[in-house]
């Protein structure tokens, strides 16, 4: 809902990247998807895009605890027509047919050390032998970062935005006032958990769930913005990382484009 009032629409952020990755799978009939995580519907239609513009019709496993969200996606993939199979669990429990490709988006900084391990334990469990997971994640420089003083005049101007958004787009003034006031309240605390994910520990953590790290890329350092983004005192810009990494088995082309060889241009490993 904040996506859609406060973002116009807008798709989570690293577009061209998924675009360009997922556009790659689907080329070689690698459709079977996980999505781990979603606040909203934004992943759901950013991995839709990317393979209806390949040309190609997805079959998306999404993944989350939250049974609105699980609601919201099965709604939406409805209504496009998607393929879907939407599972209400801990991501850390989940066991199903493996798929080919793993999504997620700003989601392993709401588990905390070991609970992050496993997370990632559980992905590489669902993952073909050569799937790829692919993720887009803010990093800090230290481990220590994962908590900031907020800006409360920024967070207040933001929440009187939203609740005008809301009422111009038809809700009831009540209505508006509630949304923007649960934002607000999210905005004012700090889901991230310790420690703050950082380039090093998150290769760490990949390798040893058996995964292929082949590459960390610092996509841009931008203006916070998305509906998860708390507003800090400190500074209104994040790295965000772009992730590419593979599950060991068999080599194969499709590995190759992803392991082993030589970046693309205009990237570079981390």
């Amino acid at each position: 809902m904040v996506r859609w009032l406060e973002l116009n629409r807008a798709l989570p952020a690293g577009q061209a990247f998924f675009e360009r990755e997922l556009a790659g799978l689907a080329g070689a009939g690698k459709r079977r998807v996980l999505i781990s995580g979603g606040a909203d519907t934004g992943v759901t239609a950013l991995v839709a895009a990317a393979y209806r513009l390949a040309g190609v019709e997805p079959e998306i496993v999404f993944v989350d605890q939250c049974a609105s969200t699980i609601a919201q996606n099965s709604l939406f993939a409805a209504h496009l027509g998607l393929k879907i199979e939407c599972i209400q669990t801990d991501i850390r429990k989940l066991d199903c047919p493996a798929v080919d490709a793993i999504v997620a988006h700003s989601f392993l900084l709401f588990f905390e050390g070991q609970m992050r391990q496993q997370v990632i334990a559980a992905w590489a469990r669902n993952l073909r032998p050569n799937g790829v997971l692919l993720m887009s994640n803010s990093l800090a420089q230290d481990e220590g970062d994962w908590i900031s003083i907020k800006n409360q005049e920024e967070i207040l101007r933001r929440k009187n935005t939203l609740e005008l958004a809301a009422k111009n787009a038809g809700f009831e003034s009540s209505a508006a006032i509630e949304i923007a006031e649960t934002a607000a309240r999210f905005w004012q605390s700090s889901p991230s958990r310790p420690p703050a994910i950082t380039a090093a520990n998150l290769r760490t953590s990949l390798e040893q769930a058996g995964f292929c790290v082949q590459s960390i890329l610092s996509a841009n350092v931008a203006p916070v913005s998305g509906p998860m983004a708390m507003v800090r005192a400190s500074t209104t810009t994040r790295a965000r990382a772009e992730i590419i990494a593979c599950k060991a088995g068999e080599r194969s082309a499709l590995l190759a484009a992803h392991c082993g060889a030589a970046p693309r241009p205009g990237l570079t490993n981390a």
